[in-house]
């Protein structure tokens, strides 16, 4: 019953649109029925009185035997018995039959389908919304999104970084170089996009890794704070893919999400393998050392004994 829930809807929305213009239709036809009563009063039993002229008028506007019953009994006759046209009584008849029923029989026609098109919309809008409003409650999200969503236009590893910086900077208020949670949950709100954020201590110690972002005294120092919303962001683009994939009705779409989400973790796993192959810093240093010390030996010893010599603290 859904297209006749829609129909009922729409007349039921344009009854008072409707009544307007059947108001103007209704003052349109007294004027003529008054007109009509004080012309042909004296030519016509349709005309004796104002009433018995309004229910003419009506019976005209619907087209039922207007002419050869209503105008042409006021058409006179020539000396041959032939009927003669009235020129004043047709240009009457044709004036109003023209404006009541071409123009304003089409105005509430016009009326009747704008108000259905009108209905309809609203309809199609708020069953739109209501999806969109189921889909917001099954959508994957972080508490810190509406933070994080306002860094995916950064340019480069750079700009990311001034952003990012630059919260640190608005969210440690009293410059101690440190931010722990309720300096954390109290300044979030002043951010743009933070004012509904509610940060409760299991949601700071999932941001925080359960602490692994923080230093001893709990709080975040500016690198700590680098790591953790590059972290975030990292989660929050996650995150949508996961929803556009839940939300998206095209397979292929879906297909080539995946196929995307599978890239990142390829690529993340490549990340881990090359770093875990990277030397430490100090073994890199001890290297550059030992090249250089064998540049400058004159004693021809080994690579392998400077090597040792430069690097092995205990030589």
């Amino acid at each position: 019953f859904g297209d006749l829930n829609k129909i009922v809807t729409a007349v039921g929305d344009s009854i008072f649109p409707l009544l307007n213009a059947f108001f103007i239709l209704f003052m349109f036809t007294i004027v003529f029925a008054i007109i009509a009563t004080h012309l042909f009063r004296q030519r016509s039993e349709y005309f004796v009185d104002f009433s018995s002229s309004l229910f003419t008028m009506f019976q005209v506007v619907s087209g039922d035997s207007w002419a050869s019953a209503v105008s042409r009994s006021m058409f006179g006759t020539d000396e041959y018995g032939a009927e003669q046209v009235d020129t004043g009584v047709a240009f009457f008849f044709i004036v109003y039959l023209f404006v009541a029923s071409t123009v304003l029989m089409n105005v509430v026609i016009a009326v009747l389908l704008d108000e259905f098109i009108t209905s309809v919309t609203n309809t199609k809008v708020e069953a739109d919304r209501m999806l969109v409003y189921e889909n917001l409650k099954k959508k994957i999200t972080g508490i810190l999104d509406p933070i994080t969503s306002a860094l995916t236009s950064f340019d480069d590893e750079a700009d990311l970084v001034y952003r990012i910086d630059e919260i640190y900077t608005r969210l440690d208020t009293d410059c101690s170089g440190g931010l722990d949670f309720e300096e954390f949950r109290s300044n979030i709100k002043a951010l743009p996009g933070g004012e509904n954020i509610r940060v409760t201590k299991d949601d700071f110690a999932v941001i925080t890794d359960n602490g692994n972002f923080l230093g001893p005294t709990g709080e975040f120092n500016q690198l700590q704070f680098r790591s953790m919303m590059k972290g975030e962001l990292e989660r929050f683009s996650r995150r949508e893919l996961a929803n556009v994939i839940a939300f998206s009705d095209s397979d292929e779409f879906k297909s080539t999400v995946v196929m995307l989400k599978l890239l990142q973790g390829a690529v993340i796993s490549e990340v881990h393998k090359t770093q875990s192959t990277i030397l430490p810093n100090n073994q890199t240093a001890c290297l550059q050392s030992a090249f250089a010390a064998a540049r400058d030996d004159d004693r021809g010893s080994s690579h392998g004994d400077l090597f040792a010599t430069v690097c092995d603290p205990h030589r």
